[in-house]
């Protein structure tokens, strides 16, 4: 019986004998409520066969297929068998159920004629959860119960980005139409979040708000995006080009697989022409060019024109060679437009003595046959040789001998202090050194490079510094002498 207060009396039917008849007075009979127990636990199903999957998860994704139940049963936890399968009556009323101590969805859910109810669809937002069932009035059979908290997780649904549609080709510098889809398997709410380009790990453009749609019964919740993109290139490249979702608190980050697009320069806006295209300019001179301006692809606008100059050695700021465009802007039309692009340079006259350090092969004025200068760093000095024998003198004479064109200068090899012939003993060795040699010439010589005589053999000296004077050729350097000094290795 259900609980409650109730009077008990017998009934005879009676017979063919005897009339029916009734006991009194009635027994006071009191049926008291029994415990209850409720329970709760979410359910899972494989998406793929809709069977159940487990009757009470602890973990799961967001947005996959579930339920959540609440049972109320007897304190032993048998479910009801109502009459007339079973002799165990069923609590009746509702349950409420909260999540982390909030009411989840409506609360109250009707407990049905078997003594459980059911919260579906559930979606419960990715993260920890401590959900509870209280059967809290109870009935006239069971006594109120509420279940231990069950304690679940909820991860982040799955995403996959994917670029749609995939460009194969652009200009570089020109916009162009992009978008991307991020695909889910959840039955939950729209994905949010945004979509970021990226052309390799480059970041291009903007990030794209992933605007979305929720699950339901004929689809999964998804989002896409779509905006317009502009890749640039120096030269014609491939760029390979990702879309990056970034996920909310319901769904992961995700990367869409690379799109290779093969990228163009774009034609240019006008092209430029010299008249004359090269000029040859002496110190002190100018030269000009005309510069014409012809637009392409109907460009019409102005065109700025600017010039630069850079010299192969250090030159001071006063001494530069100058440029300048007259205008120094023009506008193409349906014609060419014009500039007149003018190079100034300056005299400099230098005091002598000057000091010369090539970075590499420099030629000061036409070359001087007979001397080998290099940079001083590996310089080496070579001299033609040429022996002079006195009958009887054991020492060989050996002098200085610089050809050019038939004529001779000869310049004794001399210590610096007494100028004296060298002499060598008979063993070969020098009996003093030969620290310079003087070579008179009315010509410059070249300051760097290998200078080679004319003939025969070449010997070298043993001096570690070679000095070489010029003073016949005074158009160099301010009409003043010339003078070298040189630095040789101690090799040889």
């Amino acid at each position: 019986l259900p609980g409650g207060k109730y009077g008990v009396t017998a009934h005879y039917a009676g017979d063919g004998t005897y009339g029916a008849s009734d006991s009194t007075p009635a027994i006071q009979v009191t049926v008291s409520k029994e415990d209850s127990k409720t329970q709760l636990g979410i359910v899972t199903f494989d998406p793929s066969t809709g069977l159940v999957a487990n009757t009470n998860a602890t973990t799961f994704a967001y947005g996959s297929p579930y339920i959540l139940r609440a049972d109320v049963t007897n304190a032993a936890g048998t479910m009801c068998a109502p009459a007339p399968l079973g002799e165990s009556a069923c609590p009746t009323g509702a349950v409420t159920v909260t999540d982390n101590g909030q009411q989840l969805d409506l609360g109250n859910y009707a407990l049905n004629s078997a003594g459980y109810t059911e919260d579906q669809p559930i979606q419960l937002p990715a993260g920890s959860h401590s959900l509870v069932a209280a059967y809290a009035l109870g009935d006239n059979s069971f006594n109120p119960s509420t279940s231990s908290p069950d304690a679940v997780t909820v991860t982040q649904a799955l995403t996959s980005a994917r670029i749609v549609p995939a460009p194969t080709s652009a200009v570089s510098g020109t916009p162009f139409d992009i978008g991307a889809v991020v695909n889910t398997l959840s039955n939950g709410a729209a994905p949010s979040g945004t979509v970021q380009f990226f052309s390799a790990s480059t970041q291009v453009g903007s990030a794209v708000s992933c605007v979305g749609t929720g699950g339901s019964m004929t689809g999964l919740a998804a989002c896409q995006a779509t905006t317009s993109l502009t890749l640039t290139a120096k030269s014609a490249a491939t760029l390979s080009v990702t879309a990056q979702y970034s996920g909310d608190s319901n769904y992961v980050a995700s990367t869409s697989p690379a799109v290779a697009i093969s990228v163009t320069p774009p034609p240019p806006d006008f092209s430029l022409s010299a008249t004359p295209s090269s000029s040859t300019v002496t110190a002190g001179g100018s030269a000009a060019s005309t510069i014409s301006v012809a637009g392409a692809n109907g460009f019409a606008s102005a065109v700025a024109l600017t010039c630069a100059v850079t010299t192969l050695v250090q030159v001071q700021a006063q001494y530069m060679p100058t440029c300048a465009f007259s205008p120094s802007s023009v506008t193409p039309g349906q014609n060419p437009a014009t500039s007149k692009l003018t190079i100034g340079t300056s005299a400099r006259a230098v005091t002598p003595p000057a000091t010369f350090t090539p970075g590499g092969p420099r030629q000061i004025g036409p070359p001087l046959r007979g001397v080998d200068l290099r940079r001083p760093d590996r310089a080496s000095s070579w001299v033609r040789r040429r022996h002079t024998r006195r009958r009887g003198s054991t020492p060989a004479h050996r002098r200085c001998e610089l050809r050019r064109r038939g004529r001779q200068h000869r310049a004794a090899a001399a210590d610096r202090n007494d100028r004296r012939p060298v002499h060598r003993n008979h063993n070969g060795r020098l009996r003093q050194s030969l620290p310079y040699c003087e070579a008179l010439a009315d010509r410059p010589i070249a300051a760097a490079g290998v200078l080679p005589f004319a003939a025969k053999a070449l010997w070298r000296l043993n001096p570690r510094w070679l000095r070489v004077w010029c003073p016949g050729h005074r158009r160099l350097l301010g009409g003043q002498a010339l003078r070298i000094d040189a630095h040789r290795s101690d090799r040889g």
